[in-house]
């Protein structure tokens, strides 16, 4: 397992890159999942389904959402390759529940077997 943590500031908030990367066996055969991880946890506002649309370049496969809260997700985003991105704004009760807030995206691939 192995991973990096990175942080830069933009509009002078704190923004947050997690990278991970676990390999493993099943069955014999090698296997990998890589992860990476965006938290502005500061984000005043969520993109709107169009802008974030137009970077992915497609519509989101689904949205959930749990009060004023939003997650669009693309699976698959690109081949063997999924996408979430979250916005919970800082009233939202099940963030405050959990303790999360803000802009979230969360891209995972798994494969090698």
């Amino acid at each position: 397992m192995s991973g990096q943590l990175f942080r830069h500031k933009f509009d002078g908030r704190d923004v947050w890159l997690a990278t991970s990367r676990v390999e493993f066996k099943i069955d014999g055969k090698d296997g990998w999942a890589n992860g990476c991880r965006a938290y502005d946890l500061d984000a005043p506002a969520a993109p709107t389904t169009e802008a974030v649309s137009g970077w992915v370049g497609k519509g989101p496969s689904g949205v959930t959402g749990a009060g004023n809260a939003a997650k669009l997700h693309w699976e698959p985003w690109q081949d063997g390759v999924t996408l979430e991105i979250t916005y919970v704004p800082r009233d939202n009760p099940l963030g405050a529940q959990f303790g999360i807030q803000g802009l979230i995206l969360v891209s995972q691939a798994i494969g090698g077997f």
